[in-house]
């Protein structure tokens, strides 16, 4: 259930996640980036997330968006260096696709 629930979220997440940044960031190559920066953050996140549901743990959507803005910080960082661009623009970059690639996740799930 865990593995599964890991694959299908970390294929979704880069499909998703390619497509927001090829479109904020169109001068480059971005694939090998956002799945380098997925492969960091997303298994985590999902494994952390699956875990906190196994065993009905009260605050787990609290912690769920504490855990994705985490992610956005680092992600941010990530992206600052591998698309050599400015933080505004990384920052950017990071909090659009992970809202969406959330929110694509939370309609998937209901």
């Amino acid at each position: 259930m865990i593995i599964s629930s890991l694959i299908i979220s970390f294929v979704l997440t880069i499909i998703v996640e390619y497509i927001i940044v090829k479109l904020l960031h169109i001068k480059r190559e971005v694939f090998i980036p956002v799945l380098l920066v997925n492969m960091l953050t997303n298994p985590l996140v999902v494994y952390i997330y699956n875990i906190m549901k196994l065993y009905s743990f009260v605050y787990k959507d609290i912690i769920l968006i504490f855990l994705e803005l985490l992610v956005i910080i680092v992600e941010s960082h990530i992206y600052k260096y591998l698309l050599e661009i400015n933080w505004k623009e990384s920052l950017k970059i990071s909090f659009i696709s992970n809202i969406i690639a959330y929110l694509i996740g939370l309609l998937l799930n209901l």
